[in-house]
C-alpha cells in the first residue's frame, strides 16, 4: 500500500468511525450508569464477560430498551463494510469497530437479561424483522423473543414465516418460540403442523416436540403425527408416538401405540 493510499485510506477510516461515533454521541436514548460507567459500556462488554452486564441492564430495567433496539436496527452499509476490509489490509489506524452481527448479538445477550421486563419492546422488535437486515439478525430476535415470553400481536405470523427460512438456526428458534405460546393454539398448532411435511429431519423433531408440548390442543395435527410416523425412519418413531400420547392417547391406542 503506498503512502497516498495509507492516506487515502485513512482518512475514509476516520470518516465513518467518526459518522458512527457522532450517531452514538447524539442519540437521545437514556443510558443510565452502573458502577460509575454508562449502561452501552457495559453492553459492549458482552462477549467478554457477562455478569456486570447482565446486572447493569437489569438495573436499568426499560430504560435499557432503546438502546438494546438500537442495536438490533444495526445494519453495515456496503460503504462501511468496504472501509472495515479496508481497515483490515492497513497499520496507519488501529480500528476497534463493532459489526452489525455484533451489535445484534449484545442486544440479544441484553433481552435475555431483561427477560419479560423487555415485553414493551416486541411490537418493534417484529417491525426489525420484517425488515429482514439479514438471517443472523432475525435469528438474534427470535432469541429475544424466546427470553421475553411474550405472546405480542403480530408475532405468530412473524415465526411462522421464520419458519419457512432457509437458515436452519433461524427456523429451529422460531420453531422453539411458537412451541411456548400455549395459549394460542389455533394459530401456533397449524404453523407447527406444516413443518412436519418439511424435509429436514431437525425441523420435524422440533415440531413434534412442540406439538407435543400443547398436549390435547394439537389433536389436529394427529393425522400427520401419524403419517410422519409411518414414513420416517426409527429414530424418529420414539419422538411421535411420544407425541400422540400425549396429545390424545385414545387415538395413539388405536394406533397400536402402547
Amino acid at each position: 500500500m503506498t503512502g497516498r493510499t495509507k492516506i487515502t485510506a485513512g482518512l475514509l477510516i476516520f470518516a465513518v468511525l467518526g459518522g458512527v461515533a457522532w450517531s452514538f454521541a447524539h442519540s437521545r436514548e437514556p443510558d443510565p450508569a452502573y458502577l460509575g460507567k454508562p449502561l452501552s459500556y457495559w453492553v459492549g462488554r458482552y462477549g467478554i464477560e457477562w455478569e456486570k452486564p447482565n446486572a447493569a441492564v437489569r438495573r436499568a430495567g426499560t430504560n435499557a430498551i432503546p438502546l438494546l433496539l438500537r442495536l438490533m436496527r444495526a445494519n453495515d452499509s456496503p460503504l462501511t463494510t468496504s472501509v472495515m476490509e479496508l481497515a483490515d489490509h492497513q497499520r496507519l489506524i488501529k480500528v476497534h469497530f463493532q459489526s452489525a452481527e455484533t451489535r445484534h448479538y449484545r442486544a440479544a445477550c441484553g433481552f435475555e437479561a431483561l427477560g419479560r421486563g423487555g415485553e414493551s419492546a416486541v411490537p418493534e422488535l417484529l417491525r426489525i424483522y420484517n425488515l429482514n437486515l439479514s438471517a443472523a439478525s432475525q435469528d438474534r430476535i427470535c432469541e429475544s423473543l424466546v427470553a421475553i415470553g411474550s405472546n405480542a400481536p403480530g408475532s405468530i405470523s412473524a415465526l411462522a414465516r421464520a419458519t419457512t427460512n432457509s437458515y436452519r438456526g433461524l427456523e429451529l428458534d422460531a420453531l422453539r418460540v411458537l412451541s411456548r405460546m400455549r395459549d394460542r393454539p389455533d394459530e401456533v398448532v397449524p404453523a407447527l403442523t406444516k413443518c412436519l411435511a418439511v424435509a429436514d429431519t431437525w425441523i420435524q423433531a422440533e415440531a413434534v416436540v412442540g406439538l407435543r408440548n400443547f398436549g390435547p390442543q394439537a389433536k389436529a395435527a394427529i393425522p400427520q403425527l401419524l403419517e410422519l410416523r409411518d414414513t420416517k425412519s426409527r429414530d424418529m418413531t420414539p419422538l411421535v408416538e411420544d407425541a400422540l400420547k400425549r396429545i390424545d392417547p385414545a387415538a395413539a391406542a388405536n394406533a397400536g401405540i402402547h
